[in-house]
């Protein structure tokens, strides 16, 4: 079993026999390591912490469902009733990848989010090719785009969709 380290105010540290523990170095800017390490283990279906703009986020390949229900599992686990009926937030890597998941795309969608100073997640109905547990019990999931490098590298190199709650 792996462990993976999620900072949360009690401190705790979460074992999951899904999870790989990754810790970008953004001190030089160079995170190919940590980058190889969580694509290989994304890959092999198990979950990765990643960095995040309010912390850091526990994640997996949107369209894989046993990882998808271990991520919800764990989620419920650390914070308990809280977590009942939040699902993750799908992260896509570019706008051309919105077309492949979401049936009807308004496109006008995109003006709106280069007019967003802070990253958004907006929720789509209609989804397709995701896990459906992500989904609502009406077919949608929130999406967003992914904006720091660390990120936007790893769903671009993945070439699928990642779910992250956190």
């Amino acid at each position: 079993a792996y462990r993976v380290k999620i900072p949360l105010k009690q401190k705790q540290e979460v074992r999951c026999s899904f999870c790989w523990r990754v810790t970008p170095n953004f001190a030089g800017m160079d995170f190919s390591d940590d980058l190889n390490n969580s694509l290989e283990a994304l890959k092999q279906g198990q979950l990765v912490g990643i960095p995040g703009t309010a912390g850091w986020m526990l994640a997996g390949n949107a369209t894989n469902e046993t990882a998808m229900i271990a991520l919800m599992k764990i989620h419920a686990n650390l914070f308990g009733n809280t977590a009942d009926g939040l699902l993750p937030v799908i992260l896509l890597a570019d706008e051309r990848d919105f077309v492949q998941y979401i049936s009807a795309l308004d496109l006008a969608v995109f003006d709106w989010m280069a007019l967003q100073n802070d990253p958004v997640a907006i929720w789509f109905d209609g989804i397709i090719g995701l896990a459906g547990c992500l989904l609502t019990e009406s077919g949608a999931a929130a999406f967003t785009l992914v904006q720091d490098d660390f990120n936007k590298h790893l769903v671009k190199r993945f070439r699928l969709p990642l779910a992250a709650l956190r």
